[in-house]
């Protein structure tokens, strides 16, 4: 195979040139060397036809395509973007930090420029609509537009309503009235790129539901309503759980490569022990691999020689109060677990409640927040803050020990950004802006976790500290990813606070990627004397 650049054809000398010649009616058959050789248009369509019948021919993409971007594109992420171009429904699996959202964007790029597809939907998280995304497109798509689609139902079908290229939509913006129709209603949208895909592996949610009908259409009894040629779905961990969370995002980008029925395909990866309990069965990855297909992975290793984390743990001992408090806990749970009381359900929660008052707060009646004097672990804090080289992520929980850190770095005359659950987007969105911006004032964010899980680069940090653990090792893993990418400049390093066996088990879990069941059992078994405090 050779490809003519210049004439943009591929030659080919095949077995049977009649093959060819009768599927692909823009084939030449011309002389080349004095043989009779193929010269097929080096474009899309003839390209996914070639390689249906078994030629592997790039895509254009890899040589036409001008590359444009903030930075010089990797090999892999050409190889990405290259393979998108040739499959309508498709899965990105690259690792966090390899610059899955510019092939992304490449792909879909170069699809409009030679007029495969027309207009772009990405349902994206609420933190990346912006500061990823959005940025994205602004550096390296000038020539594009994009509209963050946003704000009250009223406001996002306005947006919906006007002239873009690329659409930006918030995932639980799918549930807003009005919206799965209105985008049911654009035939001109005909690719959605769906950023964290892993997010909708919960068949049973009104959102996965709302997504469906926008990808694959729906029948009614109305009229049918047509689904969108273009799927494609990103993740870095497709099974953050277990080998069954594939069965819905399967469904959802490319429904023919498993069964119809989940009870069907949990069959195949996994296998039953007793009435309630499931394990993964020896060739379950093989088999999820197999059924998300086509799909591209690599990892950060095989794109750059990045500085991966170093973690470590700093102990600080609790104050009296903290162990009084936390003493009579010990208690209650060691009661309740006598009483056989401790279940599945219930178990995280009582594992919290020790976390929670070896952080420096306890709920009293009605919820009343409790601040428990720390001073220990606040002594920790700040060491390993004068440690820092650059800025830092200080990860909280909970919002009560959020609101009594905001406090108090201030006091320490830290310029701090401060993200929760309750932050709105526009906010977060300059937070995150002004933090990433080297030059600016703010030194300090600090957040809960769950709001900076996906997407975000943050490489002007170079220190995250855990304050205290939670029990998600997606979230966990995906906070940490935040400021290991390809331009960081120093040494990143992930520190953990502890003060309690309760914490260090989590941690020590988080650390293995293992769940978190039967971790009560754990702690009791860890000493004859229960949850015994240093």
């Amino acid at each position: 195979m050779i490809v003519a650049t210049k004439y943009r054809r591929v030659i080919l000398n095949p077995e049977n040139i009649g093959l060819i010649t009768t599927v692909i009616p823009t084939a030449d058959v011309i002389r080349y060397q004095g043989r009779e050789v193929v010269a097929v248009p080096h474009r899309i369509d003839e390209v996914r036809v070639l390689n249906n019948l078994g030629f592997k021919v790039p895509s254009p993409i890899t040589f036409y395509h001008e590359w444009k971007a903030p930075f010089e594109a990797f090999e892999a992420q050409k190889i990405t973007a290259g393979m998108l171009t040739l499959n309508p429904r498709a899965y990105v699996l690259n690792e966090l930090g390899t610059g899955k959202t510019q092939a992304l964007l490449w792909a879909a790029d170069y699809l409009m420029k030679v007029g495969i597809i027309h207009r772009v939907l990405v349902v994206c998280t609420m933190s990346t609509m912006e500061r990823a995304w959005g940025d994205e497109i602004f550096r390296g798509f000038m020539h594009r537009t994009a509209l963050q689609v946003y704000g009250t139902p009223k406001r996002r079908l306005k947006v919906l309503s006007l002239d873009a290229d690329f659409y930006i939509l918030n995932h639980h913006g799918l549930k807003v009235e009005g919206m799965v129709e209105a985008l049911q209603d654009r035939p001109d949208i005909d690719l959605v790129i769906v950023d964290e895909l892993a997010v909708f592996r919960n068949s049973r949610s009104d959102l996965y539901h709302a997504l469906e009908r926008v990808i694959n259409g729906e029948d009614t009894r109305k009229r049918r309503r047509a689904g969108k040629p273009w799927a494609w779905g990103a993740t870095a961990k497709p099974t953050p759980t277990e080998p069954t969370d594939a069965w819905a995002q399967c469904r959802l980008i490319t429904p023919n490569t498993v069964p119809r029925y989940f009870s069907h395909f949990r069959d195949l990866v996994m296998m039953r022990f007793g009435p309630y309990k499931w394990q993964p069965r020896v060739n379950a990855a093989d088999l999820v691999a197999e059924a998300m297909r086509p799909a591209v992975r690599f990892t950060r290793a095989q794109c750059y020689d990045i500085k991966e984390p170093i973690y470590e743990t700093r102990h600080a001992d609790m104050s009296p109060d903290q162990k009084r408090v936390y003493h009579d806990l010990q208690q209650e749970l060691i009661a309740e677990y006598e009483a056989g009381q401790i279940t599945a359900v219930n178990e995280a929660v009582k594992i919290g409640k020790l976390v929670q008052v070896a952080s420096g707060v306890a709920y009293g009646q009605d919820k009343l927040e409790i601040q428990i004097p720390c001073p220990d672990r606040l002594a920790v804090l700040a060491e390993l803050m004068d440690e820092a080289t650059a800025k830092i992520i200080i990860y909280a929980p909970f919002k009560c020990t959020v609101r009594m850190l905001e406090t108090w770095l201030a006091e320490q005359g830290r310029k701090v950004g401060v993200v929760t659950g309750e932050t709105s987007k526009n906010a977060r969105d300059t937070i995150f802006s002004q933090f990433q911006n080297r030059t600016h004032e703010m030194d300090t964010l600090l957040a809960q976790p769950g709001t900076m899980a996906h997407g975000l680069t943050l490489t002007a940090a170079d220190m995250i500290i855990w304050w205290a653990p939670l029990d998600n090792n997606e979230i966990y893993e995906q906070a940490n990813g935040r400021f290991t990418r390809f331009d960081q400049q120093a040494q990143p390093i992930v520190a953990h606070i502890e003060a309690s066996p309760a914490e260090r088990a989590v941690y020590n879990r988080l650390k293995n990627h293992q769940n978190f069941q039967n971790l009560v059992l754990e702690l009791i078994e860890q000493s004859q004397n229960v949850l015994v405090l240093d």
